[in-house]
C-alpha cells in the first residue's frame, strides 16, 4: 500500500489525529519547518512515509 493509501485506510478506518511536532530549527537552510519529538527528525518513524523531516513533505501526504 503506498503512502496515501496507507493514510486514508487510517482515516477512513478509525484514526482522528495526525499531530505533528514542528520545529523551526534549520528552516534558513531548508526553507520549511521540520518535524520530530525534540528536535527535526527525532522520533520520526519513516516506514511508509516520506523521508524527509520536513513537514511540507509530509503534509502532502495528508493532503491526499
Amino acid at each position: 500500500m503506498d503512502e496515501a493509501a496507507e493514510h486514508a485506510h487510517q482515516l477512513d478506518h478509525g484514526v482522528r489525529l495526525v499531530e505533528f511536532d514542528i520545529h523551526d530549527n534549520g528552516y534558513a537552510s531548508t526553507h520549511d519547518y521540520g518535524i520530530g519529538h525534540g528536535s527535526p527528525g527525532d522520533l520520526v518513524d519513516h516506514t511508509g512515509k516520506p523521508a524527509s523531516d520536513n513537514l511540507r513533505d509530509w503534509l502532502a501526504v495528508v493532503n491526499t
